[in-house]
């Protein structure tokens, strides 16, 4: 017995240990120094500005063996990493001028499959010239990579770090195109000044009609008019249009993003037709959605990775509070319901 309440307790310990350790598990980041310099740059300083939502992780790989989760952390302070990789890109031909990095999107994530694994990694960002203390879009960039690998992880990592070092060095020449200025609390809720220039998030009514893609549907421009019969939207009505040959055609609702009908506008997927709430400044649903997602399939990066930048691998269809990106029309995935 004795034997036995020891085997237990050191069974015990085992278990506990290992789930701190996975509690603990991490894979370090941090920037490479640039390989090659850059002459003449018109900037020798970078600031960052950190707009995630998420600030405590860039997101999750799966290391070792067992394919064991691990939080992606930074080895050391972004705004530092950022720093030194200037510092490295540049030589004593530098000007004095100072950039701006806004990063809005950051997350590395992984996925295991039967035969290899998928890596995604998402980059949203603004690369502003301060000018005086008031600052002016230098570039953006708005990308998602896919590898796949038996072990992806070290290519990942790789390849994301390669992307954020070309965003800086392919704009160290460069003067702002754009004359528009903003003041540092202005690019503190640059959502809110690009919502204003958005026809979708100022129109007091909403234009009826079908939306074929995101785009018509932010500047409220209808591609077809559309003819609700057999009752309301979402409860036994069909919802068609009239083709070129002046028939009524029944609208699948996957092949458009979106209709307006009396006013009130519905977001569209394979699943369906969802009411979309304005609250906040922004749109909400809730709907079904496929939780893993292919290149081919994704409506945008950020409909995969979610608001906090995590990868949820499942084959099922969920259901989740949704919310539009204003800016390319994605579905932020916000929380699963049960």
């Amino acid at each position: 017995m004795t034997c036995y309440r020891f085997i237990c307790k050191q069974i015990f310990f085992l278990i506990i240990s290992a789930s701190l350790f996975a509690q603990e598990h991490k894979e370090d980041f941090e920037l490479p120094a640039a390989e090659v310099k850059v002459a003449n740059s018109r900037y020798n300083a970078i600031k960052l500005l950190d707009s995630r939502l998420d600030t405590t992780n860039l997101g999750i790989v799966q290391t070792g063996a067992f394919n064991r989760k691990a939080k992606v952390l930074a080895k050391k302070p972004l705004s530092d990493q950022f720093a030194g990789l200037l510092n490295s890109m540049i030589d004593q031909s530098a000007g004095q001028a100072e950039l701006l990095l806004q990063i809005r999107q950051l997350s590395f994530a992984e996925v295991t499959g039967a035969t290899s694994e998928k890596g995604y990694f998402y980059f949203r960002a603004n690369l502003y010239a301060n000018k005086g203390g008031r600052y002016q879009i230098l570039n953006t960039l708005d990308t998602v990579i896919l590898l796949r690998s038996m072990d992806v992880t070290r290519g990942l990592l790789r390849n994301g770090s390669k992307i954020m070092m070309n965003f800086i060095s392919d704009n160290l020449l460069k003067d702002p195109s754009d004359s528009v200025a903003y003041s540092y609390q202005q690019v503190l809720n640059i959502d809110q000044v690009e919502k204003r220039n958005i026809k979708l998030y100022t129109a007091v009514d909403l234009t009826d009609g079908l939306y074929a893609t995101y785009n018509s549907f932010m500047n409220q421009t209808p591609d077809q008019q559309i003819r609700v019969e057999g009752g309301q939207i979402n409860s036994g009505g069909m919802v068609s249009v009239v083709d070129s040959n002046g028939k009524l055609k029944k609208v699948q609702a996957s092949k458009a993003y979106a209709i307006v009908h009396q006013g009130k506008p519905f977001v569209l997927n394979r699943y369906g037709y969802y009411p979309l709430e304005k609250r906040e400044d922004d749109f909400f649903f809730t709907g079904k959605a496929q939780v893993t997602a292919s290149m081919g399939t994704l409506i945008t990066a950020s409909m995969f990775f979610g608001v906090i930048g995590s990868l949820i691998a499942s084959d099922a269809n969920a259901t989740f509070e949704m919310k539009i990106d204003h800016l390319n029309g994605g579905f932020i995935q916000l929380k699963e319901l049960k």
